[in-house]
């Protein structure tokens, strides 16, 4: 990054979000190729090491002018112990890979922000109404990588219309 003719300020900042987004990519990861594995050992230790050294990185980081202890500081800090752990633990009793999206909660956030899209705070009436219609709603499309074919009947939802 240092052939870029930049501020001082500017290459620190591209330095973190290149660190911040290799981090996600480890701690997300959704394929094979990222996912943490003993099948190539120099690499797992490279992510690895990359991922303890993100650990020292948020346990020293300063944020602001007071520089007081931030919730992103426990979070990353948690998220790669945790992550770091598990893998370990998968790993070492057979599983060939980790993928470590599958830690996250990112499905259930996105249903909970279906469920409150019209209203923030649902009653509990409204709530389980808005998830039957999202669950249903779920199945009235027929994926392409499916080995089903489409039925020629109508839907019960569309006799009304």
């Amino acid at each position: 990054m240092s052939h870029h003719n930049g501020s001082r300020d500017m290459l620190v900042t591209a330095w973190f979000l290149k660190t911040v987004s290799k981090w996600f990519n480890l701690v997300a990861s959704r394929c094979r190729v990222l996912a943490l594995s003993f099948h190539d050992m120099d690499k797992y230790m490279a992510a690895r090491n990359f991922l303890e050294e993100c650990i020292h990185l948020f346990k020293s980081l300063t944020v602001g002018k007071r520089e007081a202890w931030k919730p992103v500081q426990t979070g990353v800090i948690l998220t790669t112990n945790s992550v770091l752990d598990a893998a370990d633990t998968l790993l070492t009793t057979g599983f060939h890979y980790t993928l470590t999206s599958r830690f996250s909660t990112d499905c259930i956030e996105n249903l909970f922000s279906c469920v409150r899209s019209n209203n923030p705070v649902p009653t509990p009436l409204e709530f389980k109404s808005r998830l039957c219609l999202i669950s249903v709603a779920q199945f009235m499309q027929v994926k392409s990588s499916t080995s089903y074919d489409l039925d020629d009947g109508s839907f019960v939802s569309d006799f009304l219309a």
